[in-house]
């Protein structure tokens, strides 16, 4: 499809569809067919679409979304609506495309995606870590490994996507005997304003097994376990994952995650070797996957910044075989930046 345009549907239309949908909208290599969203008020769904922060910032860019006349419309194209619930009737849906992207998160439907995927004649990208995913791609870590023959692709968390190709490369250099990550994510939008039952995000209607994400979002830091290196299994074969434990605070802003990173390795590093070598594979890298950061910066310095990690150098240090790092990434727009990287990857 070198010369083709991708044609795409939406389904779910929520923080990260929207994120992903500002990053194609002028992308002459994409064609949007259409958006399906659960939200039955069409107006609503272009209004989270225009007064988004990034959107308020620069209008020109990314265009006003308007609903008129059972469609809707930007930046002279017209994009069809659809309200559909459920994977098993998404198949009404007449249009041809190419690939849908779903972004609603729920991960218990797999037999209906299978029965889907039987019928047409497309590719499926979950944004997210589906049970059913054929392939999980992590560029940095494993995207040379995607076979066309794949339909059902996840393009894994955005935890995933910033540390996975940032230990691969360090096990490169250093083999890691073993190691703690600690996450720290933004609220998500399934949390509590206030105290209550603690909801489900892939699972809607079901009670979370931990209660403690039910607490107050606003006003409280949040232990709470963490996917990651489940998530992160499939995409790395470098090294066995087991051999590090992973632990995340949901914190209380809206934008920007960072992991603090605890590593032994085998071989002898220096803090200084460790830097030259982030340095040299940010120069040549293919994809907005490395940065590095050398000033005194805060979680919204790096708000809307579209690479899966910034490096910063200013925290790094070593004890013994201990070395420690914090990384930040823009869970929203670096991941989404990585997700338009993997739809290129499987129309290539």
């Amino acid at each position: 499809m070198a010369n083709k345009k991708i044609k795409v549907i939406f389904h779910g239309f929520g923080r990260i569809g929207r994120s992903i949908f500002r990053k194609i909208i002028s992308d002459n290599k994409f064609d949007i067919i259409g958006i399906n969203e659960i939200n039955p008020d069409p107006k609503n769904i272009a209004y989270t679409h225009n007064y988004s922060s990034i959107v308020t910032s620069n209008p020109k860019k990314y265009g006003k979304l308007q609903y008129k006349n059972k469609r809707f419309y930007i930046k002279n194209k017209s994009l069809s609506y659809y309200n559909i619930s459920e994977v098993k009737n998404l198949n009404t849906i007449k249009e041809k495309y190419d690939v849908l992207i779903d972004t609603t998160g729920r991960g218990n439907n797999s037999k209906d995606w299978k029965s889907f995927i039987k019928k047409k004649n497309v590719k499926v990208l979950f944004t997210f870590h589906h049970p059913v995913s054929e392939f999980l791609m992590v560029i940095g870590a494993n995207e040379n490994k995607f076979n066309k023959r794949y339909k059902l692709i996840s393009s894994s968390i955005c935890d995933v996507v910033a540390i996975a190709p940032y230990l691969k490369l360090l096990n490169k250099h250093f083999k890691i005997i073993c190691g703690h990550i600690t996450t720290v994510h933004p609220v998500l939008s399934y949390q509590n304003l206030l105290s209550n039952k603690s909801i489900s995000w892939n699972s809607p209607g079901n009670t979370y097994s931990h209660y403690a994400l039910g607490r107050a979002a606003v006003n409280n830091l949040i232990p709470k376990p963490t996917s990651v290196l489940k998530t992160m299994k499939p995409s790395i074969d470098d090294f066995d994952t087991n051999i590090l434990r992973c632990f995340s605070y949901r914190v209380p802003t809206q934008i920007v995650g960072s992991s603090d990173i605890n590593l032994v390795f085998k071989k002898k590093f220096s803090v200084k070797l460790i830097n030259q070598i982030l340095e040299k594979e940010a120069q040549k890298q293919r994809f907005k996957i490395f940065s590095i950061n050398e000033e005194p910066k805060v979680s919204l310095d790096y708000f809307n910044d579209e690479h899966s990690l910034i490096y910063d150098l200013p925290w790094s240090s070593k004890t013994g075989n201990l070395f420690h790092s914090v990384i930040w990434y823009d869970n929203e727009n670096g991941y989404s930046s990585r997700v338009v990287d993997n739809l290129k990857i499987i129309f290539k």
